[in-house]
């Protein structure tokens, strides 16, 4: 396994790691998932009227959307970074 492959797996699993930490908060605490959304994401959006919705599917296709994207991430960062270095594959 190459360094940038190693990389990408490994930003992978610690972005499937914290979205799973993020769907158990929002599942065990909703009200404060939507005042951490609220104030921190959406930085005082109106949202007196959202309801959360996490159904298993959903759940799946974000944890596979982290694990692939992080693995995209770290695969090009390594990547841009060697050729930026000049090192060698």
């Amino acid at each position: 396994m190459n360094e940038a492959n190693k990389v990408g797996v490994t930003l992978s699993i610690t972005f499937g790691v914290l979205y799973v930490a993020c769907v158990i908060v929002a599942l065990a605490l909703p009200e404060f998932y939507l005042f951490l959304a609220k104030n921190f994401i959406y930085y005082g959006a109106a949202m007196s009227n959202t309801a959360m919705t996490l159904g298993f599917s959903g759940i799946l296709v974000g944890l596979l959307e982290s694990l692939v994207l992080g693995w995209i991430i770290g695969y090009l960062f390594v990547s841009v970074y060697n050729m930026l270095s000049g090192k060698k594959r």
